[in-house]
């Protein structure tokens, strides 16, 4: 309203489509703000965190896009196609991983920093999760979550837009799993606050895709799911 804004558009996420009594807060944001509270299904999260992500990179033909959230993470292969009726992207893999920043915190840390059994058991979950998803390493990594952006800052305190080697997120990674909530905070407070006591669980999975997939690096996205669904809104209004 502050700023004019012509619609607002919600595109609800992993905690409201696992919530049981999830038309309540469909209801309740319709009747008392007048608002379409949308819960959208993973593969349409996924559609529009690679179209959000993609944006930001006009140079780039295919990728790979991780978008980790609180409560699960995405992966998403696709390419650009050129059509505008589709947005002009082609999703040719994507899947829902049952791993969040938040999910994995919850599920694996009994204190933070976690003990080294925690840290194992935290590895294996975000492993078995990661199972037998077809990652092209060839392909670029784009980061489009608060973690990925949030990570690229420290890695590279002048450009954090930069292209960010796997050896140093796995030098991150082990880092962070050493720290306290606030000494994590400390980093970056304006990017770590409301994130530090789950983000090490976020840049662990970050650590992993990057293994597991074979990637040399990721590049951070400043655009992400909400810029996807600005996008579509926007198409679809046209």
């Amino acid at each position: 309203d502050t700023h004019g804004a012509e619609a607002a558009v919600i595109g609800a996420t992993s905690a409201s489509r696992d919530a049981a009594n999830r038309h309540v807060l469909v209801d309740r944001a319709r009747d008392e703000l007048g608002l379409d509270y949308r819960v959208i299904a993973g593969e349409e999260e996924a559609r529009l965190s690679f179209l959000g992500a993609l944006s930001a990179f006009p140079d780039l033909d295919r990728a790979v896009v991780l978008d980790i959230g609180g409560g699960s993470t995405e992966l998403i292969t696709g390419r650009r196609t050129g059509d505008a009726s589709q947005d002009g992207i082609e999703i040719e893999h994507r899947v829902s991983l049952d791993v969040g920043a938040v999910r994995l915190t919850e599920r694996c840390f009994e204190t933070i920093p976690p003990s080294a059994y925690h840290v194992v058991t935290a590895r294996r979950t975000v492993t078995d999760a990661l199972g037998t998803v077809p990652l092209d390493g060839r392909l670029p990594l784009l980061g489009a979550s608060g973690t990925t952006r949030a990570l690229a800052k420290p890695v590279h305190p002048d450009n954090p837009w930069q292209d960010a080697p796997t050896a140093e997120i796995h030098a991150w990674s082990k880092r962070l799993l050493t720290l306290a909530p606030d000494e994590v905070l400390a980093l970056n407070p304006a990017a770590m606050e409301g994130r530090s006591d789950v983000f090490a669980a976020g840049v662990l999975i970050l650590d992993l895709v990057c293994a597991n997939g074979g990637f040399d690096a990721y590049r951070p996205s400043p655009r992400g799911l909400r810029y996807g669904l600005a996008l579509d809104w926007a198409r679809r209004h046209a």
